[in-house]
């Protein structure tokens, strides 16, 4: 069932993408988050926007996995929250594809993966960035401005579906 749903839920994107206007917005974004340490687990998230249209997906693997049932909504933006979007996009200046790695500790961990694809004005761009959390925190400033700029693209679209999903 959740296979199926997955499936459906890309076929609807890539719909939306083939009859997508040139100033349409499209936007991808996955983070996963793994705790490596004894009890590893890892949460996967994902949100595709094509237009309006958002549909946000969350996965988790590994330690007590069987705890949290999969997240899968859909939603749509309304013309200011697509605005806002925009605006982020340009004032962050995520239109232009960026992306490092940092290598892992060897005590206990957390890694963050975060991957942005944004389709718009004719560009397509990818961002990559992961690490574990603390040396993300502590990278070089042109770096840590990356991560900085991808997150809060992750946190505009997290934080507008949560307040969607607590007025439903």
């Amino acid at each position: 069932m959740r296979i199926a749903s997955v499936i459906v839920a890309c076929l609807i994107c890539l719909a939306s993408l083939a009859f997508a206007q040139p100033d349409n917005l499209y936007v991808s974004i996955s983070l996963e988050v793994s705790e490596h340490s004894r009890d590893s687990h890892s949460t996967r998230t994902s949100f595709v926007i094509a237009g309006k249209k958002v549909v946000y997906d969350e996965t988790y693997s590994g330690y007590r996995q069987g705890r949290r049932e999969p997240v899968h909504q859909e939603y749509v933006f309304t013309d200011p929250e697509i605005a806002n979007l925009k605006r982020l996009i340009q004032d962050r200046d995520l239109l232009k594809s960026r992306s490092f790695t940092i290598p892992p500790p060897d005590a206990p961990y957390t890694t963050y993966q975060l991957t942005e694809e944004i389709k718009w004005k004719g560009g397509d761009v990818v961002t990559m960035i992961a690490g574990p959390l603390q040396g993300l925190a502590e990278a070089e400033p042109k770096n840590r401005r990356a991560y900085e700029d991808a997150n809060a693209l992750l946190e505009y679209v997290r934080s507008t579906i949560k307040a969607k999903g607590e007025n439903q």
